[in-house]
């Protein structure tokens, strides 16, 4: 099938189906193109834990998919090939796992999250490579502790933190193979290039290197650095998330053993765009996890959940606030604008599950009830947002209704089916856009608004974005919100705009 042909209907099917699709950073290019979100393992688990989609669709290897139906067993998780495993997670298997631990009473059983949902059953704390080194200094220095199934993850560890864990006998088949002799050959021929590589590689392979870490680790570390050549010891894929964000430099994959050039997971790279809008197409391969496995095997991952976000905001002593939303497009959308200055928790992370009411006639109203709901019932400072689109030919609607606009209980697809049928032939398209922010902090009520004026498209137009943003053209733009990355978008959009007024304000008091 073509790729054109392809992109349009996953596109089409998601919007439809309302589902999201994340993928792996090892994942070939052209899904890592058309993925809602990209990330290493600890994001995906994270993002799996916010979303409000019904479909999760995993592009990635097995024990993901798993893990995200743990954290989300309402929802139906799908994996493009089934077949998709993991060399790691095989290694280690649950019966072998059991009989380890009743070898060794008395220790604490941390597992990379490299392994099946039934080992995960077995397991203490689950930890990824972004977060093991911070989850193991979180024991005390004497606790004893069976770590698996990485041993070449696990002896990093104990060379960083002085710790003495047993290790389980495992390693990946990709970071296994990378040849030392080749880099330092490559090395030779780029005597500029920093080495990065991550900790799953052999430890001569660590040694040798500029920086190790985990894969978003390794992401960050290029975007700082002032090198303008890297050698890059982990799976391949991951090059094209960094020549995207850093287009001025030159990324090299290290070679492995033997005649290849680059050093591929052959897992991941099961998965490709035609399967993954088959997988999308007939709802199938579906993931289930057992019930009573999926019980025992959330509480370690709920563990490294909470342990992974609680030296973030030690650190970086951030305000935190709640925001009053369910939506992840909405979380994500502020939580890019306010980067740093803020840490946002939403109502899913809080664990209030319940809808807020919206009967005001205002979008102020409506924004300062949800306020006073989460701080009266839980006490914490909180903001809430309430957006409507305003269009002029419909006398201002649909206005506090935008995000009911076809009825109670729509989708974001009949809202924008409704608007471009009421606006069928009407010559008058002007429109705008305004969101309106109650905060409470401290009993006190405070208000920020932004706007953004255009015109309603006849047809969608794009595919990126949400809501009502492929058929909304801002004023002075070619193109819709839909068509725009989020970093223009966020520039430019009321949301934006009343998120900037908002972050000024907590920056300046």
């Amino acid at each position: 099938m073509e790729k054109e042909y392809l992109v349009a209907e996953i596109n089409r099917l998601r919007r439809e189906k309302k589902a999201v699709i994340m993928a792996h950073y090892y994942q070939e290019k052209d899904i890592q193109e058309v993925a809602d979100f990209i990330g290493d393992s600890l994001a995906l688990a994270q993002q799996a834990a916010k979303t409000d989609a019904d479909i999760i669709v995993m592009c990635g290897v097995h024990f993901m998919a798993e893990t995200a139906k743990i954290i989300s067993p309402e929802k139906k998780v799908l994996i493009p090939d089934v077949k998709a495993g993991c060399s790691l997670a095989d290694s280690c298997q649950a019966a072998a796992l059991k009989a380890y631990k009743e070898a060794h009473p008395g220790y604490t059983v941390i597992s990379y999250v490299n392994t099946s949902a039934a080992v995960k059953a077995l397991t203490d704390v689950v930890v990824t490579s972004t977060n093991a080194v911070q989850i193991v200094e979180s024991f005390p220095k004497d606790e004893k502790i069976i770590f698996g199934p990485d041993r070449n993850l696990g002896n990093y560890i104990n060379m960083l933190t002085g710790r003495q864990m047993l290790l389980w006998d495992g390693a990946c088949h990709v970071h296994e193979q990378f040849s030392i002799d080749k880099i330092k050959a490559l090395k030779a021929q780029y005597p500029q290039a920093q080495v990065v590589s991550h900790p799953e590689c052999k430890q001569a392979v660590a040694d040798f290197s500029d920086f190790v870490g985990s894969t978003a680790a390794l992401i960050t570390y290029v975007q700082k650095s002032d090198a303008k050549q890297f050698i890059v010891a982990t799976e391949s894929g991951v090059l094209f998330e960094m020549q995207r964000l850093c287009p001025d430099k030159q990324f090299i994959p290290a070679p492995p053993q033997g005649s290849s050039s680059e050093n591929v997971c052959d897992y991941m790279r099961m998965n490709t765009l035609e399967k993954l809008y088959l997988c999308l197409r007939d709802e199938t391969p579906e993931v289930i996890v057992d019930e009573s496995v999926a019980e025992a095997a959330i509480k370690p991952i709920e563990r490294m959940l909470a342990l992974s976000v609680a030296p973030k905001q030690a650190s970086k002593a951030l305000p935190k606030l709640v925001f009053a939303t369910h939506n992840v497009h909405k979380t994500s959308e502020v939580s890019a604008i306010l980067k740093d200055k803020v840490d946002i928790i939403n109502l899913s992370q809080l664990g209030c599950n319940e809808e807020i009411p919206e009967t005001s006639d205002t979008l102020a109203g409506n924004a300062l009830q949800k306020a006073r709901y989460v701080y009266e019932k839980y006490g914490l400072d909180c903001f809430a947002d309430d957006t409507g689109l305003e269009v002029e030919a419909l006398d201002g609607g649909p206005g506090v209704y935008t995000a009911r606009f076809a009825g109670e209980g729509c989708t974001f697809e009949q809202n924008v089916d409704k608007i471009l049928r009421v606006m069928q032939g009407v010559e008058n398209r002007k429109a705008r856009f305004r969101t309106v922010i109650a905060l409470i902090q401290g009993g006190k009520e405070y208000l920020f608004e932004g706007e953004v004026r255009g015109e309603i498209t006849p047809d969608r137009v794009g595919e990126k974005g949400f809501g009502y943003d492929p058929v909304f053209r801002p004023e002075g733009f070619d193109q819709t919100f839909a068509e725009m990355g989020p970093d223009e978008k966020n520039k430019i959009s009321h949301r934006g705009r009343a998120v900037q007024a908002f972050a000024d304000y907590l920056l300046n008091h």
